[in-house]
């Protein structure tokens, strides 16, 4: 649980962490007062002091005033990259310290006075974390950076480490544009490669939404991936010495490239070996974050009870542990490039998925190369488990019945729908008698993500001479273009008129095509990036923040995978080799149904927002009829920031949120909607000093937080909707149930049509907590759930 005195000597001298101050700009001050710190704590500790002592206040102040230094640094990637690590380092090093004076118990030794933390004041110890600001800042820098292209073009009064900063932020920008739509992955393949995908992995405990939500929050459970990057990093890639690199990483994957001529005999077996390694580091690493997160929350026991049963399942004491591994097990898959085509190179890297979650199951194994028999046990296993229960059925703790399976219009079998939603979900409680065919289901809709490939584009586009490719071939003309405008310092040399003129004007339209790439969405051009997103809202002094979920966006996506293998199977006529190759087909278009609602989804918004004239201009920002929203996208969520000063008379926030609502309710989506504010009183960004800007983004990152109670609040809602149509199904009288849907006075939130109720709600925040509201209509959160327990009470009487 410490760092180990044969990982510190792995560490770089601190001669080469940190050299002189000399006429260094004030980025390299800040590397070298970091370097400093490791200096100091590597001397102190051991043999520690304790926790709350002076010294350690000390260095408290001198890291909080470091990251406030930062907050306005402009560092290129290698420079982050160091000082990343050496406050990787410090963090490890005063978990240390604690832990030589700290002993956290599995078990409270006596009773603990829970002192429970309003709402806010959860949010805020998340959003006041310097880890996560920083980062909003570094989103934000990078924004001002591309705004300010034109500066960075060298000027003969720039002195060389200037220049040199300007070229290394030029070069972090091409890189971003290179990785866009899994460019990297597209552009650097060749035929007779070997793709290496590496997965996260598949214990429900270790899943990120529920670190991020449950256990650690969105700093720490970053940490860890950036921790887990690191590794994969140092042990499979630069490790290797073999021209291997990082194509693309994402939350869940990582995904590796191995030249033609590089891949050494026995690689399957090397990197089975790397990865124990890698288990091994992580899950210390991951159980000094629960070391110092016990010290933190020490007077919060329900804190303290989740972080226990958490490291339990880590170390596999626990059941769940047991069940779903210990340990930080991912696992890793290897296929071979066949054919220079995209779809070659997509082929190759859904094979490598694929061959990495089969072994999910392997004991003793972490990955395997991507074979004929590895896939035709997995498919078989599927095929098997699919037929002994089709014709089941399964009870819940509530004693009702769901048949698994239905036929759909063309005869595939459909998986319960309320089933799967509750079983990926970990929320669904089967009874006694249940509880063997339950198990036989979790085990399937693991299985069926055998296909599961989140990308940002449908087939058709990555075909060749498709979209995506036409796209690459721009991306690739536009930063050679960006790069050789300041390759080299600038000369004497004259121009004619003429040339200048040139000059000027191809730079103007690289600087402006660049800017429109950073500043938009790749999964969609007509919204916001993420660092445009962060940057422009915060400069909103009266914005209301609308949060949208797509719902059952993960249940319609393996139901979508779940038909694709049917129709591999049944296509392929019972032949291995016809039903691979087909598989392989299939799994090019798996997940194209979610992209295509997503964007209609996306569409649909846009459509209302520029009815409104609430859409932003890239480049001048500002608002009309015409351009692109100004929302932050992510897989099923969208996040909208308006202006409410912007809206025309008559249009209210309220109505502005039912009029999307009822434009994204239509065909096969179904959309929560939640409003949070942030109000003027602390919205005034025309401070500059750095207190300034850090309240700013908290109150940006707290009020996007709060939606994520909102949500759970929708959620909530449409559970009880669900359970509350199973009893009525049992109800003899319609009747019976509007009367009891009138006297609790929610005949405005929930109608019954069709012997079913319905519920078109959205919420928002006030100043207490948050209202749900129909139209012409609103009811307490709290107030609401107590009137629909009193429903279910009445029906299931």
């Amino acid at each position: 649980m410490t760092t180990s005195d044969s990982e510190n000597k792995n560490l770089p001298p601190m001669e080469t962490v940190a050299s002189s101050v000399s006429n260094l700009p004030a980025e390299k001050n800040i590397i070298q007062e970091y370097g400093e710190v490791v200096s100091d704590l590597r001397e102190e500790i051991p043999p520690g002091f304790k926790p709350e002592s002076v010294k350690h206040n000390e260095y408290k102040q001198r890291l909080e005033e470091l990251h406030e230094k930062q907050l306005e640094a402009a560092f290129s990637e290698d420079e982050r990259t160091e000082v990343d690590h050496m406050k990787e380092e410090i963090d490890q090093l005063l978990i240390k310290a604690n832990e030589s004076v700290v002993e956290m118990p599995v078990e409270a030794s006596e009773p603990v006075v829970e002192t429970k933390k309003s709402p806010e004041a959860e949010i805020l110890d998340e959003t006041a974390d310097p880890k996560t600001i920083e980062r909003l800042a570094r989103d934000v820098r990078l924004i001002s950076d591309v705004e300010q292209l034109e500066s960075l073009e060298p000027s003969g009064g720039d002195d060389e480490n200037t220049f040199k900063h300007k070229l290394d932020r030029k070069r972090e920008i091409t890189a971003m544009i290179e990785r866009r739509n899994w460019g990297k992955v597209f552009g650097k393949l060749q035929e007779g490669d070997k793709v290496v995908t590496v997965l996260v992995p598949g214990a429900d405990f270790l899943k990120i939404k529920h670190l991020n939500d449950e256990i650690f929050g969105y700093s720490r459970t970053s940490d860890i991936l950036e921790h887990r990057k690191k590794l994969i990093e140092e042990q499979l890639v630069k490790d290797e010495g073999n021209g291997a690199e990082i194509l693309k990483t994402d939350y869940q994957s990582s995904t590796i490239r191995i030249p033609s001529k590089s891949v050494p005999e026995e690689y399957v077996s090397a990197l089975n070996s790397k990865m124990k390694n890698i288990d091994t580091l992580m899950t210390a690493f991951i159980e000094n974050v629960v070391a110092e997160e016990l010290s933190k929350h020490k007077d919060d026991q329900a804190k303290i009870e989740k972080l226990n049963k958490f490291r339990s399942e880590l170390s596999g004491s626990a059941a769940e542990g047991k069940a779903g591994r210990p340990g930080y097990r991912m696992t890793f898959g290897i296929a071979d490039v066949e054919g220079g085509a995209m779809a070659g190179r997509l082929d190759a890297l859904n094979q490598s998925t694929q061959a990495a979650r089969t072994v999910r199951g392997v004991e003793g194994s972490y990955g395997a190369e991507y074979g004929d028999d590895l896939v035709d046990q997995e498919l078989d296993a599927i095929k098997n488990l699919r037929g002994e229960l089709q014709d089941e059925s399964i009870t819940n703790s509530d004693g009702i019945s769901f048949k698994l399976f239905s036929k759909d219009k063309k005869g595939f079998l459909k998986l319960n729908r309320d089933v799967l939603r509750d079983v990926r979900k970990d929320k669904f409680k089967a009874d006694k008698n249940s509880e063997k065919i339950f198990g036989e289901v979790t085990k399937y809709v693991k299985k069926i993500n055998i296909i599961d490939s989140v990308k940002p584009f449908v087939k058709e586009e990555a075909e060749e001479g498709g979209a995506l490719q036409k796209q690459m071939k721009d991306y690739s003309d536009l930063t050679d273009d960006f790069l050789n405008l300041t390759e080299k310092m600038p000369d004497d040399s004259p121009l004619t008129d003429e040339a200048k003129e040139k000059k000027e004007k191809d730079a103007a339209r690289v600087r402006r095509e660049i800017g429109e790439i950073i500043k938009t969405e790749e999964k969609d051009h007509n919204y916001t990036s993420a660092d445009q997103f962060h940057s422009k809202a915060t400069e909103i002094k009266n914005c209301a923040y609308l949060s949208l979920d797509v719902v059952d966006v993960g249940v319609d996506q393996l139901l979508e995978f779940d038909r694709l293998l049917q129709e591999a199977e049944i296509e392929g006529g019972g032949k291995n080799d016809a039903r691979r190759e087909l598989l392989d087909e299939k799994a090019l278009e798996a997940g194209d149904e979610t992209t295509r609602k997503m964007r209609e989804v996306r569409a649909n918004i846009k459509k209302v927002l520029g009815k409104h004239g609430l859409l932003t201009d890239v480049e001048s920002g500002k608002y009309g009829e015409d351009g692109i929203v100004l929302g932050l996208v992510g897989g099923d969520e969208i996040t909208l920031a308006i202006d409410t000063t912007k809206l025309k008379k008559g249009l209210t926030i309220e109505k502005l949120m039912f009029e999307i609502k009822d434009a994204t309710n239509h065909g096969k989506a179904d959309v929560r909607m939640i409003k949070t504010v942030a109000a003027e009183a602390t919205r005034d960004n025309t401070a500059v000093d750095k207190q300034s800007q850090t309240e700013l983004f908290k109150d940006h990152l707290k009020t996007i937080k709060k939606a994520e109670k909102g949500a759970e609040i929708a959620k909530l809602v449409e559970e009880n909707v669900r359970k509350l149509n199973l009893l009525i199904g049992k109800q003899d009288s319609n009747k019976k149930v509007t009367e009891i849907i009138k006297e609790a006075g929610l005949e405005k939130i929930f109608k019954l049509e069709n012997g079913a109720i319905k519920s078109f709600i959205v919420v928002m925040e006030k100043e207490d907590g948050f209202d749900v509201k129909a139209e012409g209509h609103s009811v307490d959160a709290e107030e609401l759930q107590g009137k629909i327990d009193e429903i279910r009470k009445k029906l299931a009487s």
